[in-house]
């Protein structure tokens, strides 16, 4: 993959169709949906926060992926005798041993069955795992637990397993050794012998990166075999962006009727103004001010009254921000997530004047309207 030296792809790590015998230091087979393969631990300290323990300093220790709660599958926590209800301390160090073709498979005639015994094959092996930090994503993409083990060490385990007994007995054989109904490369394959990857995931540095990377593919596709990829951080962005754009409506909605609402309530507040202060506008009227004096009188009042409200408004936003950071970083490990848009402040503020200003001016222009002698008997 040729980027012209602008793009910097942080790794590559390659996934093959191979059977890994994971097995716990209670002797209980685990799961290999459980295990996924990390690039370094520079990618580790990019992408993920420590909160227990340490990053992985060689290819034998592995570290444990938390979900958004900070909880971890109790199906996974069985594998090491550990109920739910446990601390991280508790999960670090324990073991995790790789059980490979010449301890997983014994030769039986002209056939290879599996051991059973797993203690003794734990025992056995040499390729052992340390469990050495619990982990969380930044930016939560996936829930899911898993174990995060080093590409170094599939490789090792690839080259250990390739120059097992049992794929040497298959590539001499012209039968399935394990009497499985599937072909000899499927075969080889499921024993590690095949090299070629089933799929390859692609790690950039930045977003504009990941665009180079896509574009290059989408120019390799159109001249020479299609390469099927999925961009699983643009499914993720629009699904976001999905959600955005419906609260962005929703929101749109609640907010036209609520300047209507404050436009209707600034009218009828202005209104019942007007009717109280009927003796002071005839007296002003009687010591000569003009229907236009009138008129700027209450204009100017509504106007002082919405930046004396804007202006608390600010304040309570100010003095409440700085909380709702602590709480969301606390609870949600999201923070500073509250910021303050200053010039998207000031846009609203100033949308805020209009509306008080126009909502004002039918009964500021009725104020202006009412005669002295009306408003001296208050008729």
């Amino acid at each position: 993959l040729t980027t012209n030296g602008s793009t910097k792809i942080q790794n590559i790590t390659y996934n093959y169709d191979i059977f890994l015998p994971f097995v716990s230091d209670k002797y209980k087979y685990m799961d290999n949906s459980y295990f996924v393969i990390i690039p370094d631990n520079e990618y580790i300290s990019s992408n993920y926060s420590i909160l227990y323990g340490r990053n992985i300093s060689n290819k034998y220790e592995v570290l444990i992926k938390v979900d958004s709660n900070n909880n971890i599958d109790s199906r996974l926590l069985n594998y090491f005798n550990i109920n739910s209800d446990i601390e991280y301390k508790d999960i670090i160090g324990r073991k995790i041993k790789i059980i490979l073709n010449n301890q997983y498979y014994s030769k039986n005639g002209n056939y290879y069955v599996i051991n059973n015994n797993l203690e003794t094959m734990y025992n056995v092996s040499t390729l052992e795992l340390e469990i050495v930090g619990v982990i969380k994503e930044k930016n939560i993409v996936n829930e899911n637990n898993y174990i995060y083990y080093s590409n170094k060490l599939l490789n090792e385990i690839l080259e250990l397993n390739g120059n097992s007994d049992i794929v040497k007995n298959q590539l001499n054989s012209d039968y399935n050794v394990l009497g499985l109904n599937i072909d000899r490369d499927e075969m080889l394959s499921y024993l590690g012998y095949n090299s070629l990857p089933n799929n390859i995931n692609i790690y950039v540095n930045s977003l504009s990166d990941k665009s180079i990377v896509i574009s290059k593919l989408d120019i390799y596709n159109k001249n020479n075999d299609k390469l099927i990829y999925v961009d699983t951080m643009t499914s993720a962005i629009n699904i976001i962006k999905d959600f955005i754009n419906i609260i962005s409506v929703i929101l749109i909605i609640f907010s036209l009727i609520c300047i209507i609402v404050s436009s209707l309530m600034i009218a009828i507040l202005t209104n019942i103004r007007v009717l109280e202060r009927k003796k002071e506008i005839g007296i002003f009227r009687s010591v000569g001010a003009s229907k236009k004096d009138i008129k700027r009188l209450f204009n100017i009042e509504n106007v002082i009254i919405g930046i004396i409200s804007l202006i608390i408004s600010y304040c309570i936003i100010l003095f409440l921000s700085n909380p709702i950071n602590v709480v969301l970083k606390k609870y949600l490990d999201m923070g500073n997530i509250f910021k303050i848009n200053y010039i998207v402040l000031t846009i609203v503020f100033a949308i805020n004047l209009i509306i008080i200003k126009i909502s004002g001016i039918i009964p500021a222009k009725r104020a202006s309207k009412l005669e002295i002698v009306d408003c001296i008997y208050n008729r």
